[in-house]
């Protein structure tokens, strides 16, 4: 299996490890956010094969420059623009995952993720999660086993969407 390795040139050690590109360039970019901007020149990026031979694939400001491109380009949007932008246009988000997320899900913006009715579910069950179940008179609230997906789907269609609620 092929690794992404991130290492500090200056005293030898690997700082992260990451099986996509995206993943890589996500951790240089955790790395710079947490010091002096002179670590930069300190960042080497290398592709290590299933033999253990590395590949460089960047150091220095030539890899920062290149983990922060991204990022820039989206702060550099609107929210409705962003909305509107193709899924991998977010940091993390390879453009081969948006392409499993179009094929499969058929989500094309990060509207369309924000939107999605998987999405939607998990953010319900998730906020659900720490609602004890009680008895509530007759009868209690409904368990795992007997959740009802369809009447759950039907409340969150409900639910208007955030562009359509009036401003506070």
């Amino acid at each position: 299996m092929k690794v992404y390795e991130l290492w500090d040139l200056s005293t030898g050690n690997m700082i992260a490890c990451d099986n996509t590109f995206e993943q890589a360039l996500e951790s240089v970019r955790a790395y710079l956010d947490t010091g002096d901007p002179t670590y930069e020149e300190d960042l080497g990026l290398a592709l290590a094969d299933e033999d253990g031979v590395r590949t460089n694939l960047g150091q220095g400001r030539e890899l920062a420059a290149r983990a922060r491109e991204k990022t820039s380009k989206i702060t550099e949007l609107d929210f409705s623009t962003l909305a509107d932008a193709p899924v991998d246009a977010m940091p993390g988000v390879s453009s081969g995952d948006a392409e499993l997320l179009r094929q499969h899900f058929g989500i094309r913006t990060i509207r369309d993720l924000a939107r999605n009715k998987y999405v939607l579910w998990a953010q319900a069950i998730d906020g659900l999660s720490g609602v004890p179940k009680e008895p509530t008179g007759a009868s209690e609230i409904p368990s795992r086993a007997s959740f009802d997906w369809r009447h759950a789907l039907l409340a969150l269609e409900r639910v208007p969407a955030k562009r359509d609620v009036p401003a506070g």
